[in-house]
């Protein structure tokens, strides 16, 4: 089987609204869990138990554009929470040519991003904070 990837098939919803204009490179959008699903303790005489970690939270990397609207929109989210309005907003992350999916009910950001100006263009990278996060790497539709 062949299958196909394009990153302009790769859709990401922040309070259901489609983040566009993605900085170059391979890793623009990354979602991971903040720690492992399970942990592995071994006695002293050899026997084991699987540790489930209950934490599901985890944390979304996003680099757009310094031109992206994207910035704005985040920015927005950002200075309703710096006036002591924390809001969480749903946050999603699809691959239309695969099963792949992250989803989070509620996402925030942890800040602003750095600002970076030089001779030429900067990506500007957000870290989004997520309470609990789902994720699924599915592969091929």
């Amino acid at each position: 089987m062949l299958a196909t990837y394009s990153p302009k098939d790769v859709t990401v919803l922040f309070n259901g609204v489609p983040l566009t204009g993605w900085a170059d490179g391979d890793a623009v959008i990354t979602v991971e869990r903040s720690e492992d699903a399970f942990s592995l303790l071994v006695g002293a005489d050899g026997d084991a138990v699987a540790l489930k970690n209950a934490n599901r939270s985890g944390v979304a990397t996003l680099q757009f554009l310094q031109s992206s609207r994207a910035n704005a929109i985040i920015t927005a989210v950002l200075k309703i929470q710096d006036a002591g309005l924390l809001s969480p907003v749903p946050f999603a992350v699809r691959d239309s040519n695969s099963l792949d999916l992250a989803i989070a009910e509620a996402a925030f950001p942890v800040g602003p991003p750095r600002l970076i100006y030089g001779v030429g263009h900067n990506a500007r990278e957000w870290r989004l904070a997520l309470p609990a996060v789902d994720i699924f790497a599915l592969g091929a539709a």
